[in-house]
């Protein structure tokens, strides 16, 4: 799947100035009345009261709200924005244009990435699925289209090789191992290979 790039200078999928991948966003799936007045009628009322009254009667749910509020005020007070990796052209000019395993997710015959975001949260499942069968060479047309839900491995692995094949008419059989979060970094990286 992997082509050798021939113009690393002003490849198409790259932006000019910043060197990041261009992916296009997605189209955001339509709200409903409900979805409205679920967010700004019933959560502005409820939530403030259940927070409240968990924090009074719940010491478990104290510490974990203090704690989640300690983590979320040091992301914006050291916002990676400010480190000096972040978007840095140079590296980003590496990853695409030489790692190997960055060049796959750019179809040169098209000029354009494999990749795309999920439509929102609760879509992440589905949108690796399609990343996952993009890499491998795979139009956006022929992929189921991202939808909401939970994803849970292993229906998850067996969904994706199932995409697959009807996918490609019964020619691409794919295998998946599920990697659990209880291995080691080595464990994790042999899997991979």
């Amino acid at each position: 799947m992997c082509k050798k790039q021939t113009d690393t200078n002003n490849p198409p999928y790259l932006h000019s100035t910043s060197s990041q991948l261009i992916v296009s966003h997605p189209i955001p799936p339509a709200k409903t009345l409900n979805h409205y007045f679920l967010i700004y009628a019933i959560f502005p009322v409820l939530a403030p009261a259940f927070i409240a009254f968990k924090s009074i009667t719940n010491s478990d749910f104290r510490k974990t709200s203090f704690s989640l509020y300690s983590l979320v005020s040091g992301a914006t007070a050291n916002p990676i924005t400010k480190e000096w990796y972040f978007q840095d052209k140079e590296l980003l000019d590496i990853l695409w244009s030489k790692v190997p395993s960055a060049k796959c997710y750019v179809d040169d015959a098209i000029g354009e990435p494999r990749l795309e975001y999920q439509l929102s949260e609760g879509y992440c499942g589905s949108a690796t699925q399609r990343c996952i069968l993009r890499s491998f060479g795979l139009s956006p047309e022929s992929i189921p289209a991202q939808k909401n839900g939970e994803t849970k491995p292993g229906p998850w692995c067996e969904h994706v090789c199932q995409m697959a094949k009807e996918a490609t008419e019964g020619n691409m059989e794919l295998e998946t191992t599920i990697v659990g979060g209880d291995v080691d970094y080595n464990k994790f990286l042999e899997t991979l290979r």
